[in-house]
């Protein structure tokens, strides 16, 4: 399965079932995503990085948000939809931040960010190329072709976490798998185990 796949997939399979669940508890909040909701905030950013950025592949974009945040798992998938690169270095051609950049995303998960007039359907210029690099990260790439490893178990709900590189292709796994995500960001590890046994792990 290819990154572009993966949302219709999960449509395809249940455009209401959980898919991200997040958990942010310096600011005290819970959000979670449908795969509609999901695939709403993927065509958005996806949108605004082909139409106000004139995205492509080529172009790399860095994510400088917490790895473990909703909105970064969204925007990975947005970057891919374009055929873009994730990239961790210095100097790309898009910025994506809480703090500054081309596009500021809101600290609160409930504050409207920018993509807000955005479009909730996508339809990319040209495909992803299976040769071009999805990730550039710590000094690793990854393509398109070696992005998503195997869709062949079914992945239950699962937490994630770790270094961006690892949240986002994890994350595209466990989607092609057909399987949802449990995020922590400034996490009291003190309540994980009433919230896996709540979030049903």
């Amino acid at each position: 399965m290819t990154p572009d796949a993966l949302v219709p997939t999960m449509l395809r399979s249940d455009p209401t079932r959980p898919r991200v669940s997040f958990y942010d508890d310096q600011l005290g909040e819970r959000i979670e995503l449908s795969t509609k909701v999901l695939a709403n905030w993927i065509a958005k950013a996806a949108n605004w990085l082909q139409d106000e950025c004139a995205a492509e592949a080529g172009t790399t974009v860095r994510l400088d948000l917490p790895p473990t945040h909703w909105r970064t798992i969204y925007w990975a998938l947005a970057v891919w939809s374009v055929g873009a690169t994730v990239s961790d270095e210095d100097q790309t051609d898009v910025l994506v931040s809480m703090s500054e950049g081309d596009l500021i995303e809101p600290t609160r998960s409930l504050a409207p960010s920018e993509l807000a007039s955005q479009p909730d359907y996508f339809t990319a210029y040209a495909p992803p190329q299976d040769n071009l690099p999805a990730l550039q990260c710590g000094g690793d790439t990854v393509s398109y072709a070696e992005l998503i490893r195997s869709t062949n178990a079914s992945a239950p709900r699962t937490i994630v976490d770790g270094p961006l590189i690892d949240v986002i292709s994890t994350a595209a796994n466990i989607f092609a798998a057909n399987g949802s995500l449990l995020l922590f960001c400034h996490e009291n590890t003190s309540l994980r185990t009433a919230r896996s046994r709540e979030e049903g792990l």
